[in-house]
């Protein structure tokens, strides 16, 4: 069976050898593992090789960058596809989540979570889509569900502009589902924000605490929810 490559789809050469660097680690548990490196517009003649993961790098993603992946589909290409890319519009990166085996990672991003997602799709393991960047802290902040009197204490561990990662000392005080209110102060940037959010999953972590994941939401997706209670 022939050696299936990792495609690098740049603009340049220069940048394909910058990913294929962050990617070496890898050689340690993927001995056969080839690199293939390729312009935007050379992909879909270079597809005689056997893919095993794409790799889509763009300045920039929105509706034009798009259509590289419709080609690759039309082509019959299923495997994985990973973007790396800014953001430029949120329309055009929702997009991406309803796109079966497709996973969007922000520019700038950490060369761990470049390394982690390849790994997993080399291993065809399931990805969680990841829209927006992800921010390590550490920041005491409030919690107050809707339709409560009441105010609990968190910390958050990391922190992204689509939600955040939280942990309780002891059991968590909210429920999966629950909607709430989460004010924080951005010791960085001296400002104190409050945010209508979703509790989306809540589990023990490896100590005592208990972690929370939470997904900011619109003031009009706030009402929705609490018309459906």
């Amino acid at each position: 069976m022939p050696t299936p490559h990792i495609f690098l789809a740049s603009r340049t050469e220069q940048e394909n050898q910058i990913l294929r660097h962050k990617l070496e680690p890898l050689h340690k548990e993927f001995r056969n593992l080839h690199f293939l490196s390729v312009h935007h517009r050379g992909l879909i003649a270079s597809l005689d090789q056997p893919a095993a993961v794409i790799v889509l790098n763009h300045v920039e993603w929105g509706a034009r960058q798009q259509k590289d992946i419709f080609e690759l589909r039309d082509i019959g290409y299923t495997g994985p596809i990973l973007v790396v890319a800014k953001i430029t519009g949120e329309e055009s990166v929702e997009k991406l989540q309803s796109m079966d085996q497709v996973v969007f990672l922000e520019k700038p991003f950490e060369p761990r979570d470049f390394e982690g997602i390849i790994r997993k799709m080399l291993h065809a393991r399931a990805v969680a889509q990841r829209i927006h960047r992800r921010y390590l802290t550490a920041q005491d902040v409030e919690i107050e569900p809707f339709g409560k009197n009441a105010t609990y204490y968190s910390r958050v561990v990391n922190l992204s502009a689509g939600g955040a990662y939280l942990e309780f000392m002891s059991n968590a005080p909210v429920n999966e589902g629950e909607l709430v209110r989460v004010r924080f102060d951005l010791s960085e940037l001296n400002r104190t924000y409050t945010m209508p959010a979703r509790i989306v999953w809540a589990r023990k972590s490896a100590n005592t605490s208990v972690a929370v994941g939470v997904e900011f939401i619109g003031p009009g997706d706030v009402k929705k929810n609490l018309l459906r209670l």
